[in-house]
């Protein structure tokens, strides 16, 4: 395999990581305040964990094979930034699923 076919998988695979973050954060907190999302994600893949499973490897399939398509200014820059866009989104990602849970442990009264 040449080495642009190899980054170009590469970026792709980072991009689709990247969708693949977003997804799982997004749907577990909107799946905990809106229950009919959590409801649908149990009634169509048994358990809404699961479902989250295979909603994120989609994601990270579609956004693998779109995002190898893209370049900007040259593949290894490409991969730089995509390698910060994965780190900000990760870090955003843990962030607000903790604050998410804290806030739903001990701010809301149920």
């Amino acid at each position: 395999m040449k080495k642009g076919k190899q980054t170009q998988i590469v970026n792709g695979l980072i991009a689709g990581g990247i969708i693949s973050i977003a997804l799982v954060t997004i749907l577990t907190v909107v799946g905990d305040l809106y229950s009919p999302l959590k409801d649908w994600l149990k009634v169509t893949f048994s358990h809404h964990w699961i479902g989250k499973g295979v909603l994120s490897t989609v994601a990270l399939i579609l956004g693998g094979i779109g995002g190898g398509l893209f370049e900007i200014d040259g593949r290894k820059q490409t991969a730089d930034k995509l390698l910060s866009a994965l780190a900000i989104v990760l870090i955003v990602g843990i962030i607000a699923l903790l604050l998410f849970y804290y806030y739903e442990a001990f701010l809301v009264t149920h």
